[in-house]
């Protein structure tokens, strides 16, 4: 169990370090950060700030600023909740879609490019492994 500890802690930021070389933020354009909240919403319309903040891993008060600027930028927006006046909702906006698919085209050519010295048979092995732990995943948050 250990070695799979190691490697969860080891492997996945590298990973995520490898293919997203040469990515940085651009001031005025979407950060990681904001990409991230959109995607969370885009598959998951309607989350509190708490709900959102748990998705992302992060403490609400980190959060919390990340939605007023895209609130501001006007990608999404709050609602009040019908059944809890005193929650918040939060929706994904039109332009919050068309923010969120811009930086995803922006991204791929960036991914396919860092993963062009892959061979074809890794790359096969990655796609596989990474459907097998999207599935683990999905089965231990139970989504």
């Amino acid at each position: 169990m250990q070695q799979d500890i190691d490697l969860i802690f080891d492997s996945i930021p590298l990973f995520m370090r490898a293919v997203m070389s040469g990515f940085h933020d651009v001031p005025g354009r979407c950060t990681k950060t904001h990409f991230k909240a959109l995607k969370i919403l885009e598959n998951h319309d309607g989350l509190s700030l708490s709900e959102l903040s748990s998705r992302m891993n992060m403490e609400k008060g980190s959060v919390s600023p990340v939605v007023h600027t895209l609130v501001e930028q006007g990608f999404c927006e709050r609602s009040r909740d019908a059944g809890d006046r005193r929650v918040l909702r939060l929706h994904l906006t039109e332009a919050g879609r068309e923010a969120m698919n811009t930086h995803i085209r922006e991204l791929s050519v960036l991914v396919r490019r860092n993963l062009e010295p892959v061979s074809a048979e890794d790359r096969d092995a990655m796609r596989t492994a990474l459907q097998t732990l999207h599935r683990i995943a999905e089965e231990m948050f139970c989504e």
